[in-house]
C-alpha cells in the first residue's frame, strides 16, 4: 500500500507553482500526439485518439 498523501490547502501553494487545467490538457494532448506518431500498432494509436481530442 502506498504511503498516505499529506494534506495540503490550495492557498498554501503559490500561484506561479500551480498547474492550471488548460496547461495540463495541452500537455496530455501533446503526449498523446507523440504516442500516436510513434506507435507501430494501429489499435494502440487509435486508443490514444480520444484522449488527444
Amino acid at each position: 500500500m502506498p504511503p498516505k498523501l499529506p494534506e495540503a490547502c490550495l492557498d498554501d501553494i503559490p500561484v506561479g507553482a500551480r498547474f492550471q487545467d488548460p496547461r495540463i490538457a495541452a500537455a496530455v494532448s501533446v503526449t498523446c500526439s507523440q504516442l500516436i506518431g510513434q506507435s507501430i500498432r494501429e489499435d494502440i494509436a487509435a486508443m490514444f485518439g480520444p484522449f488527444h481530442m
